[in-house]
């Protein structure tokens, strides 16, 4: 019984959405906001392995640029997780 209405306090959140956009443009925008956090962990990486290679160092920058976006990355996700339970 109170799985029903767990499922149903579920359903009715879904659909009682506090902007009226459908639900393809929330889905674009959480897309793009995955992409984005996906980016910032990704191209530090590839500027250092660059750097890298046009200094001769081992992975010296690799490593700082993974650690900088992931770092980057891990804050963003932070923040649209208090942004999320704040609309809610």
């Amino acid at each position: 019984m109170n799985f029903d209405r767990q499922r149903a306090a579920t359903a009715n959140s879904v659909t009682n959405r506090s902007d009226d956009r459908s639900a393809l443009a929330t889905a674009y925008e959480w897309a793009t906001r995955i992409i984005v956090v996906s980016l910032e962990m990704v191209l530090p990486g590839l500027v250092g392995y660059w750097i890298d290679t046009h200094l001769n160092t081992v992975c010296l920058f690799l490593v700082i640029g993974l650690t900088v976006g992931s770092v980057v990355a891990m804050r963003h996700l932070i923040k649209l997780a208090r942004e999320s339970s704040e609309k809610r």
